[in-house]
């Protein structure tokens, strides 16, 4: 989760280089590719999936491509921080959604605990925001919204199974699409300095590396336990955007 928060951080200063999402998030899928294929070729593990599985994985792929560049579009124009919990609010969607399917009861912890996302986020959001911070918000609510989705539909095509082989997939997807729109737009810009291109490239590794790192804990802990860590992305993203950035 640490290496996700400075994935995050290294694209702000990507960004502020010159940098764009679309070469980052190019970049960073083309990483996450090489790195799944590398692992689950030294593990001897086999990649490929039956063909309601790959259209399922490549779909899924398709609204992680809308996670990512909503995620660093938001980072793009507003704090770090800030970009971060307000993708975040997935699991505050997760569970009224729950609710409503009738999957999970309303009870006072639970209310008590969406009582208090609402506040918090309140209390962080700028009191009289500018355009720009407005259009970071928004793709913000978009990436927590679009993970939403991938989270919904991965329990409901992928309820059990090795979860690497469909992740390439994604990510694949993810690449393929960013790199469509890398030629027919034009519009992919690479940060000016050496600084900002290391940043790119250090994101990107580290993003990759905070995944693998995810499934590692997944296979030693179990998925429920090891998806409580990544409630420590927030507060990493926190401490490194103000002694990396400077942004309080």
């Amino acid at each position: 989760t640490t290496l996700f928060a400075a994935s995050s951080v290294l694209a702000r200063i990507a960004y502020d280089d010159g940098g764009n999402p679309l070469a980052f998030v190019t970049v960073r899928a083309a990483a996450a590719v090489a790195i799944f294929w590398v692992w689950l070729a030294l593990a001897a593990e086999p990649w490929k999936l039956s063909i309601r599985d790959r259209n399922h994985a490549v779909m899924l792929g398709l609204v992680v491509t809308v996670n990512h560049f909503a995620l660093n579009l938001s980072i793009e124009r507003i704090p770090v921080a800030l970009a971060v919990l307000m993708f975040f609010l997935y699991p505050f969607f997760m569970m009224i959604i729950e609710i409503a399917m009738q999957r999970q009861s309303l009870s006072w912890r639970l209310a008590v605990a969406a009582a208090m996302t609402v506040v918090g986020i309140a209390m962080v959001l700028p009191s009289q925001p500018t355009n720009a911070e407005v259009v970071g918000l928004l793709w913000g609510l978009l990436a927590a919204i679009s993970w939403t989705v991938v989270l919904l539909l991965t329990a409901q095509w992928f309820p059990s199974g090795d979860a690497r082989p469909r992740t390439l997939y994604m990510f694949v997807t993810v690449f393929v699409v960013s790199l469509v729109l890398v030629l027919v737009t034009r519009s992919a810009a690479w940060p000016d300095s050496v600084g900002g291109a290391a940043a790119v490239m250090g994101g990107s590794l580290a993003f990759a590396l905070g995944l693998m790192g995810i499934f590692i804990t997944m296979a030693a802990l179990g998925p429920g336990r090891a998806t409580l860590y990544l409630n420590f992305e927030p507060f990493a993203v926190l401490v490194l955007a103000l002694f990396v950035l400077g942004q309080t």
